[in-house]
């Protein structure tokens, strides 16, 4: 423990007794540190300035008032624990002080002054914050505030609906955002396994609803309590969740250690960069959106390359916001609309988490083998492709 120091302090005290319960008063406590320990000499030399080994004591406490308050154990840091009468009382650098600094210094540094070999904890590092979209700033499925959440569902990117429904009304901000979950509701986040690194995590957030986490598992389980909330035993490479029930929430946390670390918010760019390992969406509300290319395999199929910007978790899914009739295809010279709704589930061995060929059929007029773009027809239609756990 590091104390702090006061250069050529001497003044006098009322008479102790023994024992660390005793009120030591000094005659001035001006320039005595109060916002650490300190150690104390007492009787180290008489009024007249003859010492007095016999006497001596250092005695480690807080100034609080005008008082030296002991410290529990700091009696007789040096010297012999005795009664003094009206001692002189002096702030003198000595060898517990140095002790304890070496100590401290020691705690990061080799003996020989480098650092040790250890593992910094960086801003945007799985023991700062092991959770994505934290804030609630990501929402590419374009949940609506107080819209029906059934079970297993996702609203903002990376929580989903718990077992009784996730219904939660929001205003978004550009920044981190505060949710309120409904009654009877809760809102699930499953950490994959590749950002576990194991042992103990401290569960902290803003806001009135509680939580419960699954330890080794992506279904909590147990009693809800308030934040924070310590999770051990924790095996590294396994996943583990959160969930929260009814009330607010935001800027949450799940950190490395047993101590709550602050919520550190981070770019947009790169929070939605990690939610798009697990979903991605293409297409705006803007007409004739183009989500890719590709070749017409017969009349009345074609099949298109939709590439991701981001490496997904595995190869996903895919769904759809709209109907078939909201997607076109085009050659650059007539257009026709299709029948079905995209999908990549024809062949699962071209399927891969960078690239997916999406099939896309119509009920005639395709010439075989000629390029075709796909595209909406002016309406909010969206390719939603998900690699959720």
């Amino acid at each position: 423990m590091l104390r702090k120091y006061k250069s050529l302090y001497s003044s006098t005290t009322n008479t102790f007794s023994t024992g660390e319960a005793v009120t030591i008063t000094p005659a001035s406590v001006v320039g005595l540190p109060t916002d650490t320990e300190i150690t104390l000499t007492f009787d180290r030399v008489d009024g007249s300035g003859t010492k007095t080994p016999d006497k001596m004591e250092r005695i480690r406490g807080t100034i609080t008032g005008g008082n030296f308050v002991i410290s529990s154990g700091g009696r007789a840091v040096e010297g012999t624990e005795q009664v003094h009468t009206s001692p002189v009382v002096e702030m003198i650098w000595n060898a517990d002080d140095w002790n304890d600094t070496v100590d401290h210094i020691l705690t990061e540094h080799n003996q020989d002054g480098t650092h040790l070999t250890t593992t910094p904890v960086f801003y945007n590092s799985l023991k700062t914050n092991c959770l994505i979209n934290a804030g609630f700033t990501v929402n590419q499925r374009g949940y609506v505030s107080n819209a029906t959440l059934a079970a297993g569902v996702y609203g903002h990117d990376r929580w989903k609906a718990g077992a009784g429904g996730g219904d939660y009304t929001f205003t978004q901000l550009a920044q981190a955002t505060t949710i309120t979950i409904k009654t009877g509701k809760s809102l699930i986040q499953v950490i994959e396994d590749k950002n576990v690194i194991g042992g103990t995590y401290t569960l902290s957030w803003t806001g009135t609803a509680q939580a419960r986490f699954g330890i080794d598992s992506a279904t909590p389980s147990g009693a809800y309590a308030a934040s924070p909330i310590t999770i051990t035993t924790q095996t590294a490479g396994t996943v583990m969740s959160v969930e929260f029930n009814a009330g607010t929430l935001s800027n949450v946390v799940l950190n490395s250690g047993t101590v709550a670390l602050p919520f550190m918010p981070k770019s947009y760019e790169e929070e939605l960069r990690a939610c798009q390992r697990y979903c991605q969406v293409f297409g705006t509300s803007s007409a004739y959106y183009m989500y890719g290319n590709g070749v017409a395999g017969s009349t009345t199929v074609a099949y298109i390359a939709i590439h991701f910007p981001v490496k997904m978790r595995t190869a996903p899914k895919l769904t759809s916001s709209t109907t078939a009739s909201d997607f076109r295809l085009n050659d650059g010279a007539s257009t026709v609309n299709l029948s079905a709704v995209p999908n990549n589930t024809f062949d699962s061995v071209i399927q891969s988490n960078d690239l997916n060929f999406v099939a896309c059929t119509v009920d005639s007029g395709l010439t075989q083998y000629r390029p075709y773009r796909l595209m909406n027809n002016g309406a909010n239609a969206y390719l939603i492709f998900s690699a959720e756990l």
